[in-house]
Parts: C-alpha cells; structure tokens; sequence
C-alpha cells in the first residue's frame, strides 16, 4: 500500500491503528494522520522502517494512548524515545529488535504507569534491565532478568 493512499485516515476518529508492514510508510505521511487522532488507544508500527521519532510528535502529550509497538523499526532511536517518555497513559510498549541502545534506554523509567516493556533484540544490558526494574517495580519488562542480549 501506498502512503499516500493512508492520507483519508487523517479523517477519521480512531482508537486503533494498526500499520504492520508499511515499509514506504514515511514520518510526513504518519504525521499528516497522527495530529487528528485524539481517541488513538493503541498504535502498531510494526517493521515500519522509515519512520522516526519524528512521527510521534503529535502523539507526545496523548492522555489516551496504551500501545505503542514498532518492533523492527530499525530508525526509531532516542529522540523516539524522548517522546514515549511523555505519553501519560501508555501502558504497553513494544521496543524490539530496534536499534536503541542502553543509553537511550534509560528514558524509560520516566514511564511510571507502564505496565509491559518487550526490549529483545535491542542493545539492553543486565544492569539497564536492574535499573528498570527498581525504577519500574510493577511492569513486566522482557527479556527475563537471566537472558542475554
């Protein structure tokens, strides 16, 4: 599918979206649909591999958003993160196979509410895993204490 033919979602009122495979799918275009969506509950950018942190400006101060998945988007990166950090009700984030890294990892202990953390396949380490942990005691943060990166 073409990213311009998900220009029309810009008009609708949407609680889900779910853009799996979108590989043309760019930070404009996202951006274009993003800014109107103001019920977006849950957003699936799986493997998206164009897009930014960029695309989720319009997203930063959302009271709404509870899932963000960009599971191998391999541009996403700490401003990307910078503003997940933000997002008040964002209970479920999926981070992986993304090319973050401990350092910019750390901004995810500023996401007190989160309940589920998936960061496989990203450049975590057993001490990061620690600190989010402590800081984050009640999420469930992947992979398991034990597992190696």
């Amino acid at each position: 599918m073409a990213p311009e033919a998900l220009r029309p979602l810009r008009a609708a009122h949407l609680q889900q979206l779910h853009l799996i495979d979108v590989h043309e799918l760019t930070d404009q275009v996202l951006n274009e649909i993003l800014e109107t969506q103001t019920e977006l509950r849950e957003l699936d950018l799986q493997r998206a591999r164009l897009i930014t942190g960029a695309c989720l400006s319009p997203l930063a101060e959302s009271t709404t958003l509870e899932s963000l998945r960009v599971q191998g988007s391999n541009r996403f990166d700490s401003g990307s993160l910078a503003h997940c950090a933000r997002m008040g009700a964002l209970k479920r984030l999926d981070l992986s196979n993304t090319l973050l890294d401990a350092e910019s990892l750390h901004q995810l202990s500023q996401l007190p509410q989160i309940e589920l953390i998936n960061l496989s396949g990203t450049g975590y380490t057993p001490a990061l895993l620690e600190e989010l942990r402590s800081a984050l005691p009640d999420a469930k943060i992947s992979p398991k204490a034990n597992a190696a990166p």
